[in-house]
């Protein structure tokens, strides 16, 4: 039997209070360089490749994570780590495009 020790906030994900959807809502430590270790045995890393197609730049407040579509392995460190993301940011739009990457 697999009981949750925490449960993160819920929040409300979406453009406005009619479209969006109920996600978990956790901080996080978001680091730019992968040679960072978890130091935590119950934490998991996520990889996320951002591309940013804009002539502007973007200030990244928070982002949405397809956690229950994502493989969850360990690395050689013996670290748990799921598939990584890229990240599109087009130009002129607000639309975001997140895909998932083969592990």
């Amino acid at each position: 039997m697999d009981m949750p020790v925490y449960r993160p906030s819920d929040t409300w994900f979406g453009e406005n209070t009619r479209v969006g959807e109920m996600c978990y809502f956790s901080r996080t430590r978001a680091h730019t360089n992968a040679t960072e270790t978890i130091n935590a045995p119950h934490k998991v890393v996520t990889p996320i490749t951002v591309i940013n197609r804009s002539t502007e730049s973007v200030k990244i407040e928070r982002i949405r994570v397809p956690v229950i579509n994502l493989g969850l392995y360990t690395n050689s460190n013996g670290e748990f780590v799921t598939n990584s993301l890229s990240m599109v940011l087009r130009e002129n739009s607000k639309e975001t495009t997140i895909g998932i990457i083969p592990h």
